[in-house]
C-alpha cells in the first residue's frame, strides 16, 4: 500500500505512483506547494528527491500540509519603525492560513490588523489522509525516534541521499514546522552509518521539545 512504502521509504512505490500520475501533472501539483518548476528535475528521479533544494523551500513546502492545505511564502521582517514615535515605515503584509473562514473569502483579522487570506491549494481530505501517513512514519517507520516527545500531534519524514551526501528530517504540529538538514558545502559522503533518522532525527525532536512550548499543537481536525 501507498501508506506503507512511504513510512518505509520504498523507492519503488514513489516512482510507481509518478509513473501512474505523469510527470506534467506532478510538477503541476508540486507548483502549488511554492517550488520553482525550472528547479525540479524532469524526470522519475523526481520521485527519489534528487532535486536540489534548501530546507527553507522544504519547510515552505511542509507548511502547506501542516496549515490545512495553504499556500504560504516565507517573510522575515514584521515591522520597520523610525523615531522616538515609532513611526511605521514599512510592515509586513503576509498571506495567512485560515481554516476558519468561508470558502471564498480574501481577508480576515488577526491580532486587530487585516490578512490577506492564502489560497488553498490542497483539499481538506486528502491532506488529513497525507498527515495520516506521515504519523506512520513517526509510529511505524524511519521516524520512530521522535516518539520520545510523547506527543500524538507530531508528524515528519526521514531523507538520505545517494551516499549519504545530505541528511534530513522535516516534520510539524499544527502550529509549526521545522526542518533539519546536514551536509557538507562541498558535496562528499558523510559516512556508511548516515542516515536522516539517525542524524537529523535528534536535532529535530530537541528543537520540537521546547519549540511546542511555545507554539503549541493540538489533534489535527478531521474533514467532513
Amino acid at each position: 500500500r501507498l501508506r506503507v512504502g512511504l513510512y518505509t521509504s520504498r523507492n519503488l512505490v514513489t516512482i510507481r505512483v509518478l509513473q501512474s500520475l505523469g510527470l506534467e501533472n506532478a510538477l503541476n501539483f508540486l507548483e502549488r506547494f511554492g517550488f520553482a518548476r525550472d528547479r525540479l528535475p524532469h524526470g522519475l528521479s523526481l520521485a527519489l528527491g534528487s532535486a536540489s533544494l534548501t530546507p527553507l523551500e522544504i519547510a515552505n513546502a511542509y507548511a502547506v500540509l501542516a496549515n490545512g492545505g495553504f499556500q504560504v511564502s516565507p517573510w522575515y521582517i514584521q515591522k520597520v519603525t523610525q523615531g522616538s514615535q515609532n513611526t511605521v515605515v514599512e510592515q509586513a503584509n503576509p498571506l495567512v492560513a485560515c481554516r476558519d473562514c468561508a470558502p471564498g473569502a480574501t481577508q480576515t483579522v488577526i491580532d486587530g490588523e487585516p490578512r490577506r487570506i492564502a489560497p488553498r491549494v490542497v483539499e481538506p481530505d486528502a491532506l488529513y489522509i497525507l498527515r495520516s501517513i506521515l504519523r506512520d512514519v513517526i509510529e511505524h517507520g524511519t521516524g520512530r525516534g521522535a516518539l520520545s516527545l510523547d506527543r500524538s500531534d507530531i508528524v515528519g519524514k526521514t531523507g538520505t541521499t545517494n551516499d549519504a551526501k545530505d541528511v534530513w528530517f522535516v516534520g510539524f504540529s499544527s502550529n509549526i514546522v521545522a526542518g533539519c538538514y546536514i551536509g557538507f558545502d562541498n558535496p562528499r559522503s558523510l559516512g556508511r552509518r548516515a542516515y536522516g533518522a539517525g542524524m537529523c532525527g535528534p536535532v529535530f525532536q530537541r528543537f520540537m521539545s521546547e519549540a511546542i512550548k511555545k507554539y503549541g499543537g493540538g489533534p489535527f481536525e478531521v474533514p467532513p
